[in-house]
């Protein structure tokens, strides 16, 4: 009769309700104990407040899950009292729901506040690390630039030296030790 298909079509609906709700709240199971495992501000009344959510959840799934049946059955136990309970959990659900997700979308917000001062902090010193290094390498290439010049102003002194026909002994004051000595002054002493 046409009362037997609508019945079964308004529980395969219901059925169907009951797999979408299924699936949220998996899915928002997920979601919150992703946020929970991090130390976030009002994080005890929050905890309370999705539980108390998933509880919704899931009275829903089974209230929609016993609604299929009776109707596939046709079992009328459906009274004024229980469709007034299912508007009045429906709407604190609801209400719930959005206060939750104004609640996340805060935490949310604190968090991506403090990553983004986390990250100015980090490119501050990355900028600081920057003109150091700048600094460094001019200071490694003047120190390079003045070694050079050293050994070139030494290698000047031993050409001169070595040029002068007078032998000169250059001696360390300390260890009265001859440190270096003009080619002149090797003939005269008759040693390398």
């Amino acid at each position: 009769s046409m009362s037997d298909y609508s019945n079964i079509l308004i529980s395969a609906l219901i059925f169907l309700g009951s797999g979408i709700m299924l699936v949220n709240i998996i899915r928002f199971h997920k979601t919150v104990s992703v946020l929970m495992q991090s130390d976030l501000p009002q994080g005890t009344s929050l905890r309370g407040l999705i539980l108390f959510h998933q509880g919704l959840m899931v009275f829903f799934l089974l209230g929609y899950l016993a609604v299929a049946l009776a109707i596939v059955a046709e079992i009328a136990f459906l009274s004024e009292f229980f469709i007034g309970f299912i508007f009045l959990g429906g709407s604190i659900f609801v209400w719930l729901g959005i206060l939750l997700q104004h609640r996340l979308i805060a935490m949310i917000q604190i968090r991506y506040e403090q990553a983004r001062q986390a990250t100015d902090k980090l490119e501050r010193e990355h900028a600081k690390l920057e003109a150091a290094n700048v600094r460094l390498n001019s200071e490694v290439s003047e120190r390079r630039r003045a070694e050079a010049a050293l050994r070139e102003s030494e290698q000047r002194f031993k050409f001169i030296l070595d040029q002068l026909p007078t032998g000169i002994l250059i001696i360390d004051e300390a260890t009265k030790s001859i440190k270096d000595a003009n080619s002149a002054a090797l003939k005269i002493i008759g040693r390398p």
